[in-house]
Formats: structure tokens, C-alpha cells, sequence
């Protein structure tokens, strides 16, 4: 058992890690688009530049500005068009502008149409997956910025690949106290490669490749005190094998693993209530 422990140490050790040094540091601007009053609480839809190009995101928060109000970023999935962009949680973040809470909720890069199958590639997916963690920082900046949210009590949610991107994220960010993962894997190869049409032309050196974004290591290192993580029992692209080893690496600091009876997009009432609850009570 020593040397079997020793052995999977000195594996981790070797684990290849990505150099994620990649915040911008310039002071974040928003564009206010439109703005309304959605259930008695504020829904504005916002701009702000990331590497010189627009990222649109819509920002809740309650109808009267609250000083120090706590603050969520969300980071959608990708799976159902019509939810793969920033208005997959505007519910969410309507509930919890009601209780007082500012959210942030930008599309991802996934939101472009057919990302997985045209714009993205096994050619720039490393690349690409250090620029979307250092997107995640920039929003975080952006929600900051707005002026009436406080650094001290930030939240960050994230479903499929926004959960994994977002579990490299809070490795190199520590802002986000509680987070929540929803139907994540544990890595960003498996799922890539199951796009067969465009396959890598060297799959030995892709994989070793992205083997530096494979989520457990990050996870580890973690500084969040509190986690929510949500997985579907009849998930199609997530093993409860798979389930089980991200769960196993997310520290146990008051974390919380709940299971249900749906599929990958969770779409229930009790995974939502479960997902909302939790943050009032940890950011309250």
C-alpha cells in the first residue's frame, strides 16, 4: 500500500498543468443595451470586451441598489440551443434578485452557433481553453465592477462545460467562496473526441495535450469553503464512474452531492430549488 501511494503521488506530481497567467488587468466596461423591470427586479442586458471583442451577458439585481449585495456568475451549458447562452439561469438569478443578489450572466464561447461541430477544433482547443478560464476571470471582473456587489461574498455556478471550465477557473481564481457544478466530467479530451468527424490528426499528442486541463488536479488545489454539485442519474454523457471521481476531488469543505432522477440538463424542480436555496443560505 506505501508504494502504491507513493506511486499515485509521484503520478500527480508529473500531472502536466496549464499556465492560465492570462488576467487582464485593465480596468472592465460595460455597455448598458436595454433594461426593464422583470418581477419586480432589474434584467439588463449588458456588453463588455474581452480581448477586443464583445461578450453579451445579461445583469440581474434587485430593483433597488443594496450596498455590498452578494454576487453570482453563472456559466451556462452546452445542449439545448435555446438555453446554451446567458439566459439559461435568468430564473435563477430573478429568485435571488428578489433576495437581494446581483448576478452576472454572459454567454460562453459554446454559445456560438455549432461551436462543438464548426468553430471549434482539436487544433485550438488548448488555446482555447486557457482563454475561456480567462474569460471567466474578466466576468467576474465585470460583476465586481458594477459597483454594488461585494468582493467578500461572490458565488460562481456552472452546468456541463461551464461546470468544468468553471472548476479550473475557481482553481486559479479564489473570489468565488460557494460554487456549484452541475453534470460535469472530469475531462475536457473525452468529450472533444467525441466529435469524429474532425478527429486530431495525432491523438496521442492531442491527448497529452489537453491532459493539462483534466479537471481533478485543479480541483484539489481549491480554495472555495463551500460546493453544491449536482449530477443526473440518467446523465448521457456522464458516467456515474466519472460522477464519482470529480466528486472525490472537489475538497471536503462543506460539500454537498446531490443526485437526481433526470438527465444532463437537470431540468427539475427539485434540482433548481436545491440549486437556488443553497446559495441564499450561502451568501446570505
Amino acid at each position: 500500500m506505501l508504494v502504491l501511494a507513493t506511486l499515485l503521488a509521484l503520478i500527480a506530481g508529473m500531472h502536466p498543468a496549464a499556465d492560465f497567467r492570462q488576467v487582464d488587468s485593465t480596468p472592465p466596461t460595460t455597455t448598458l443595451l436595454t433594461s426593464s423591470i422583470v418581477e419586480g427586479v432589474r434584467v439588463s442586458s449588458v456588453t463588455f470586451t474581452f480581448r477586443g471583442k464583445p461578450v453579451r451577458a445579461l445583469l440581474v439585481e434587485p430593483k433597488r441598489a443594496i450596498e455590498s449585495a452578494p454576487g453570482v456568475l453563472f456559466a451556462h451549458w452546452l445542449g439545448d440551443p435555446q438555453t446554451t447562452n446567458r439566459t439559461e439561469f435568468r430564473a435563477d438569478a430573478i429568485w435571488l434578485a428578489k433576495r437581494g443578489i446581483v448576478s452576472l450572466l454572459p454567454d460562453e464561447p459554446w454559445a456560438a452557433p455549432n461551436w462543438f461541430e464548426v468553430v471549434r477544433s482539436t487544433t485550438t482547443d488548448a488555446p482555447d481553453s486557457l482563454a475561456a478560464v480567462a474569460r471567466l476571470q474578466r466576468s467576474l471582473d465585470v460583476l465586481v465592477a458594477t459597483g454594488e456587489v461585494d468582493p467578500a461574498r461572490l458565488a460562481f455556478v456552472g452546468h456541463d462545460f461551464g461546470a468544468m471550465y468553471g472548476a479550473l477557473f475557481v482553481a486559479v481564481d479564489t473570489r468565488p467562496r460557494a460554487v456549484v457544478f452541475m453534470t460535469p466530467t472530469v475531462t475536457f479530451r473525452e468529450w472533444f473526441l467525441l466529435d469524429t468527424r474532425r478527429p486530431p490528426v495525432d491523438r496521442i499528442a492531442y491527448e497529452q495535450t489537453m491532459r493539462a486541463f483534466d479537471v481533478p488536479p485543479y480541483l484539489a488545489k481549491a480554495r472555495f469553503r463551500a460546493s453544491l454539485i449536482q449530477f443526473a442519474r440518467h446523465d448521457e454523457y456522464v458516467s456515474a464512474a466519472k460522477a464519482a471521481i470529480f466528486a472525490n476531488a472537489v475538497p471536503n469543505r462543506s460539500r454537498t452531492i446531490r443526485t437526481y432522477d433526470a438527465g444532463h440538463s437537470l431540468a427539475i424542480g427539485a434540482a433548481t430549488s436545491d440549486r437556488r436555496s443553497w446559495l441564499a443560505d450561502q451568501l446570505r
